[in-house]
């Protein structure tokens, strides 16, 4: 662009100063519009999804052993339930490759004691690996998960729901639940860490996978467990399913048979939906915010 050129813009523009002035402003108004509409956009996105994987459990995928059949109508015990192990956790996560993770979970119940009347009360122990779990129940509000060396050793520590802690300490100050000590089974544990649940009134304690059978309930020590699997995303969380389920078909003839595969996938599309409706939206927000620039130009 030469000299010249530039000169005879400026004397354009200055041969009527008002509109290049309303031209200026339509521009800037435009352009702020669109960055502050793109911001929020994001921001709002970016919050429903981590509300969505933090208190609900549409990325969850549940893998479990069939423990029943039904035959001429009557529901009875499967003479041949299938226990998962180790060895099918590794095969699932090889298959999963990096869209997911997964775990062997187990669960079950105990009596619960430690409160300061001394009343002994129910509880849902659920074993634990190293780190947050999978998508879910991952957000800590104080102290904090277990560590590889406490699931290794089998430290008698633990992490409790939000509503444990609340009747233990009888605050909801959380912080004061870190350090005490319950009995499961009569086994004292420490607590490291308290976590929000969607339900806040379910009391639950996550103790190390190495140390579960000794703190539940005996009914429980042989309980079978089960595979849990989470999507990184609700979109992959489909593609999880997927892959799960091809899984399952290339097990040996028979055991897919004797698994269950269960997931929210009607509330999944729900979810995939309003986030489609909601990025169409910012969309048309957008699009007006660049026509109100481009008619100020």
């Amino acid at each position: 662009m030469s000299w010249h050129s530039l000169l005879i813009g400026a004397r354009a523009l200055s041969a009527n100063p008002l509109r290049t002035a309303l031209a200026a402003l339509g521009v800037i108004v435009g352009t702020g519009a669109l960055v502050a509409v793109l911001a929020v956009a994001d921001g709002v996105e970016a919050y429903a999804r981590q509300q969505i994987a933090a208190t609900t459990d549409l990325q969850l995928v549940h893998i479990s052993s069939r423990t029943n059949r039904t035959l001429d109508g009557l529901t009875l015990p499967r003479p041949d339930t299938l226990r998962l192990t180790e060895t099918h956790l590794a095969t699932l996560r090889a298959a999963l490759g990096g869209i997911g993770s997964a775990t062997l979970r187990f669960s079950g119940g105990a009596t619960l004691g430690g409160f300061p009347d001394d009343s002994a009360r129910g509880t849902e122990v659920i074993s634990l690996e190293a780190g947050p779990p999978i998508v879910e129940e991952n957000a800590l509000l104080a102290g904090r998960w277990l560590s590889i060396e406490e699931v290794r050793d089998s430290s008698a520590v633990g992490v409790i729901s939000m509503a444990l802690a609340g009747r233990l300490t009888r605050s909801t100050d959380y912080t004061r639940a870190l350090g005490r000590r319950i009995t499961l089974e009569g086994t004292s544990v420490e607590i490291v860490g308290v976590t929000a649940k969607p339900d806040n009134s379910q009391m639950i304690a996550w103790v190390p996978q190495t140390r579960f059978a000794g703190l539940v309930a005996p009914p429980f020590r042989g309980a079978l467990p089960s595979l849990l699997l989470g999507g990184s995303t609700l979109e992959s969380t489909a593609e999880v399913v997927s892959r799960a389920t091809a899984w399952m078909r290339a097990l040996p003839p028979g055991d897919a048979d004797r698994l269950a595969l269960a997931n929210r996938s009607d509330r999944l599309r729900q979810a995939q939906q309003s986030m489609l409706g909601f990025k169409l939206l910012m969309g048309s927000i957008t699009g007006i915010s660049l026509l109100v620039g481009g008619i100020g130009i």
